[in-house]
């Protein structure tokens, strides 16, 4: 339960009116779904908005448009500009439920994604409207993982981050894109998991173990970044594992200069490092430029090629078949 005259401090608004009410036990920015006793935060909304919102139980109208004072046992609050008072909402909820923010990058995200964690470690929303929202329905403390630093600057919510983790021991693995490994006296074996990526999910694993959260990992086979495709001498794709010949598929750009390093450091020769003419690496040297993927065909004799591309446009291209002449043509 919220008091009103907290709440008008909360949104930095003004009271235009006395209402018989005194505090609110929810929000909502939704007139038609709205509970009794909530506060309606009128995001876009109309004047017939406002009387369904009052007619289905709010106790309060929180808004920044022109709406009159058309029920004085409901609290009319207005502000100045009602997505910064829906920030401070944010913050304000944020700080009763004890929710926490956790900035990850690109990677971190895509691991993410195959590991099974409780259901109130979720990724955050894109807006303000939507994170809001959430944070109505759900007074459960929440962990939310986010790649938008601005956003949560714009929220000015303290946020953690999840470094890498190298503390780790490396068994033997045949190939780069298998990993077995031992990391705080847990052996994992022969995960279909890209070894480059090692520190990173390790990362994660000590947030989690940190916090006591339970997970499992899933099957990495689908993680989209550092993606194989084997092919044999003529380019055409093969079954996972059946060549030494592969294209290594990269379309984060800052992923694609650490595949490139990674690759280099590791191996001596045959690594080709593949990008269009369009784009630029900075520091990290090209070796084989294209202004059209077809002429990949020409490319030289290699053991991995690392392309900074689209992997279904790379497979699409792989899988085509040479047009057959025939006597009109």
């Amino acid at each position: 339960m919220t008091n009103l005259a907290n709440l008008v401090r909360i949104v930095n608004g003004k009271m235009l009116n006395r209402p018989s009410v005194s505090a609110v036990e929810s929000f909502s920015i939704c007139a038609h779904k709205i509970h009794k006793k909530a506060a309606f935060i009128a995001v876009n909304a109309s004047a017939k908005d406002v009387e369904m919102a009052i007619a289905n139980g709010a106790y309060a109208v929180i808004f920044d448009s022109d709406f009159k004072v058309s029920n004085d046992e409901v609290a009319f609050i207005k502000v100045e500009n009602l997505n910064v008072a829906l920030l401070r909402m944010i913050k304000f909820l944020g700080d009763i439920w004890r929710h926490q923010f956790v900035l990850i990058d690109e990677i971190q995200a895509s691991i993410l994604r195959f590991i099974s964690v409780p259901k109130n470690l979720i990724f955050a929303p894109n807006t303000l409207h939507e994170l809001f929202i959430h944070l109505i329905s759900h007074e459960q403390k929440h962990i939310y993982f986010t790649k938008n630093r601005e956003f949560l600057q714009l929220l000015e919510i303290s946020y953690q981050k999840i470094e890498k983790d190298e503390n780790l021991s490396e068994t033997y693995s045949g190939s780069i894109f298998y990993s077995s490994f031992i990391y705080d006296e847990i052996y994992y074996s022969n995960l279909v998991f890209p070894q480059i990526f090692l520190p990173d999910l390790c990362g994660i694993l000590k947030f989690l173990g940190r916090k006591n959260i339970e997970f499992r990992l899933q099957n990495f086979s689908t993680l989209s970044h550092f993606e194989p495709i084997f092919v044999d001498k003529f380019l055409n794709i093969t079954p996972f594992g059946e060549s030494y010949r592969a294209f290594i598929i990269e379309s984060d750009k800052e992923l694609f200069v650490r595949a490139a390093q990674y690759l280099r450091a590791k191996f001596r020769d045959k690594i080709l490092i593949c990008a269009s003419w369009d784009h630029e690496f900075g520091e990290t040297a090209i070796d084989f430029r294209f202004s059209k993927l077809e002429m990949l065909k020409t490319i030289p004799e290699f053991h991995y090629a690392l392309i900074y591309g689209n992997r279904a446009d790379i497979v699409s291209f792989l899988s085509q078949k040479p047009r057959e002449k025939n006597l009109f043509f």
